[in-house]
């Protein structure tokens, strides 16, 4: 008996091939639409932008933080700033608040490409009235760890674009293996 050809088979016989090519044209897309949002993206992210207070070398800000936030003390990469230069005080007690040991933030890239370490961080068990004081050669930045994120969140294109990535990163190895599987 003769095997029908590519354009004889039923459209459902097709479906691994039609899947890993629409998967792989989501990624392309997504891709696409992730590298035009870039500037974007670098622009939320960058602490420079995107900060609760900036303190200048020598100096303090005061500031209201809340519970159960991560907050976190950037600088620019290679700048006179060392973690024990960097200090919350709590205006009530005038205790320091300690940092939060185990806990790691990661670098940021500014949006002019610029990294930014992460000198210091704190996640907060209460409200409170604090002074930052930075006692580095160089001005840092406190974020809210969590606000550049949840402001991604905001971006419908810029949500939609991560959701087709991922949903292309999964799909293309199931179609392939869905291919492989069908192939005589």
């Amino acid at each position: 008996m003769q095997q029908p050809t590519d354009s004889q088979k039923p459209w459902y016989k097709k479906g691994p091939m039609l899947l890993l090519i629409f998967s792989s044209l989501i990624l392309l897309v997504s891709l696409a639409s992730l590298y035009n949002q870039t500037d974007e993206l670098s622009e939320i992210l960058d602490p420079r932008v995107n900060n609760i207070a900036e303190i200048d070398a020598g100096k303090s800000a005061e500031i209201s933080l809340v519970k159960d936030k991560h907050y976190a003390v950037y600088s620019l990469n290679n700048a006179d700033v060392k973690s024990e230069n960097i200090h919350l005080i709590d205006r009530n007690s005038q205790l320091e608040i300690d940092d939060t040991e185990g806990l790691m933030f990661s670098d940021r890239q500014g949006a002019d490409g610029m990294v930014l370490p992460a000198v210091k961080w704190w996640v907060l068990t209460e409200d409170i009235n604090a002074s930052l004081v930075n006692e580095g050669n160089a001005t840092v930045w406190l974020i809210d760890y969590g606000a550049a994120e949840s402001e991604m969140m905001t971006h419908g294109e810029l949500m939609l674009s991560m959701g087709g990535c991922m949903l292309s990163i999964c799909l293309i190895p199931f179609a392939s293996i869905l291919l492989f599987m069908g192939r005589n």
